[in-house]
């Protein structure tokens, strides 16, 4: 280690000359030059204190300097990672290994920006545990072969107790992912167009409108001008007033203006409240109605269906939760699952259910054709776990501040927000160049109308038919004998 002194040799020999007492204050900076980064071998003199009567510094400068610059001069940052898909992704080609993936691009991002040269070290994955293959990426920082560990890491108090962490610069929900309600007919029972409620004042506003136009009919043809047939008894407005609610004109309109009033009431009534059930029923006929959703972890527990998980989230997942009904899914948890598969037979199949982070889930739909992106990824109410991602350095680790200072600026501008965007935008394009040939397959999002779409509607045509067929015949039996 060699000193270096910032004053000159006068200023030293008037020092000794006058001030018995001098205390120099030295420290060290590393990342200076490209030779300098963290072995410094020479220490600078940055301040001297003379003391005897007026005692006083004689530079004036920082006893706390900032030591480490925006530049280091590509000095050499190791990286330790591990194949993790899609956050790290590492590919062998050409007896040298590849690194990528969103946590990827935000880490370099970061280190580029001050200027420093980065080595990967792929750390090789020794079992499915996703929390033993994480302690193997933090063991390289022990054993000083790394620096940094990228690799998915949340941010765990038994993990800070013998490493540093960074800013968290990426943010992830684990959730509970169960299949979606099946689409069901909603053509069972029409009356449920209305509520009983609507329905019973329809019912009161026919019979009361019925009443009170044969009432009133009855009471002006005494007085003045004579009503029509068609108003006087109870039985015929009835049939009048039906008609109008069944969108079937009557024969002949009313005489006299009460009446005509009442009736006029009627047909607006009458013309909203069918519009109304047109309207309703239309969608009852093209849009199926859903089941009941999964919402609580009770209800996953009572559906019984096979359940999966990555092997090791548990162990990460019970630090945050201690809900009695994790004990009965994880003794029935497959953690031999490829994450892929499972979320295809949750989303797609329904007859799965899997514990995922949300960038998994946004992932997997990336790779979907366009057309099958629309398919909604059902989640239960409450998210199970949120993990805060973040990399670990060793303690005293003297860049660590610079590595926050620039992770918080990427985050409040947004620009970390715009890589992830832009890492799953490039998987939705090549998943579409990939299988642009096979876009036929799937349907174009309109539903056809066809005659089981119908169903109701004949059922009742007919219906009228028969009653109308056997009214006709009874008619004609009565006048024929009559």
């Amino acid at each position: 280690m060699c000193f270096k002194s910032t004053l000159s040799r006068k200023e030293n020999e008037l020092a000794q000359q006058n001030y018995k007492s001098i205390f120099n204050f030295y420290s060290w900076f590393p990342y200076t030059t490209e030779n300098n980064c963290t072995n410094v071998e020479r220490i600078e003199l940055i301040e001297r204190w003379l003391g005897y009567g007026n005692t006083f510094f004689m530079k004036k400068s920082k006893l706390f300097p900032d030591k480490i610059p925006k530049n280091l001069h590509k000095c050499v940052v190791r990286v330790a990672t591990q194949h993790f898909p899609p956050v790290t992704v590492v590919r062998k080609t050409d007896n040298e290994y590849k690194v990528s993936g969103v946590e990827i691009n935000i880490a370099k991002l970061i280190l580029e920006s001050m200027n420093v040269e980065i080595q990967y070290l792929v750390v090789p994955s020794i079992d499915k545990n996703v929390y033993f293959n994480a302690l193997t990426v933090l063991s390289k920082i022990s054993e000083e072969e790394a620096d940094i560990a990228v690799s998915s890491l949340p941010l765990l108090e038994d993990i800070v107790q013998y490493y540093w962490p960074t800013v968290s610069y990426f943010e992830t929900t684990i959730s509970w992912i169960v299949p979606c309600p099946k689409a069901k007919t909603r053509l069972g029972n029409l009356s449920r167009v209305y509520t009983p409620y609507v329905w019973l004042s329809i019912i009161i506003s026919f019979l009361t409108v019925a009443l009170m136009t044969s009432v009133i009919a009855v009471e002006t043809s005494k007085r003045s001008i004579r009503e029509l047939s068609n108003y006087l008894s109870i039985y015929n407005s009835s049939c009048s007033v039906w008609s109008v609610l069944t969108g079937v004109s009557v024969s002949r309109m009313p005489k006299t203006n009460a009446v005509r009033a009442i009736f006029c009431i009627w047909i607006w009534y009458c013309l909203s409240m069918t519009t109304i059930f047109e309207a309703l029923f239309t969608t009852y006929l093209v849009e199926p109605g859903v089941g009941q959703r999964l919402s609580t972890l009770d209800d996953l527990v009572k559906l019984n269906i096979p359940f999966g998980c990555m092997e090791g989230l548990f162990a990460v997942s019970e630090v945050y939760s201690n809900d009695s009904n994790i004990i009965a899914l994880k003794n029935r948890a497959d953690t031999s699952i490829d994450m892929f598969n499972a979320l295809e037979c949750v989303i797609k199949h329904g007859n799965f259910s899997v514990l995922a982070p949300s960038f998994y889930i946004n992932y997997y739909k990336a790779h979907l054709p366009w057309q099958e992106r629309q398919i909604k990824a059902c989640k239960l109410d409450d998210d199970y776990i949120r993990l805060n991602v973040v990399s670990y350095v060793p303690k005293g680790y003297p860049i660590l501040q610079r590595v926050n200072e620039v992770a918080k600026k990427l985050l409040e501008s947004g620009i970390i927000d715009k890589l992830t965007r832009d890492f799953l935008d490039h998987a939705r394009h090549h998943k579409n160049i990939s299988n642009e040939a096979d876009e036929s397959d799937y349907g174009d999002g309109f539903i056809v109308f066809t005659l089981s779409h119908l169903h109701a509607a004949f059922n009742v045509l007919i219906f009228g038919y028969v009653v109308g067929a056997f009214t006709l015949l009874l008619e004609l039996i009565h006048f024929k004998f009559k």
